[in-house]
């Protein structure tokens, strides 16, 4: 979630703009790099690990 400014991705070899109040999900093991963004820019990245198979209460 970009919260304040710009910024400029690269996904997946595409170019990806973001302004304030924008949000990108990215699933894992997705390639991307941050190629741009502006002076102030505020956000959150939240990374998410995923479950074992079968769930947590597999054993």
């Amino acid at each position: 979630m970009l919260f304040q400014g710009e910024a400029t991705l690269e996904v997946a070899g595409k170019a990806v703009e973001l302004r304030s109040g924008d949000y990108l999900f990215l699933p894992a093991g997705t390639s991307h790099m941050v190629r741009r963004v502006t002076n102030g820019a505020l956000w959150l990245a939240v990374h998410l690990h995923p479950e074992p198979a079968g769930g947590e209460d597999s054993a």
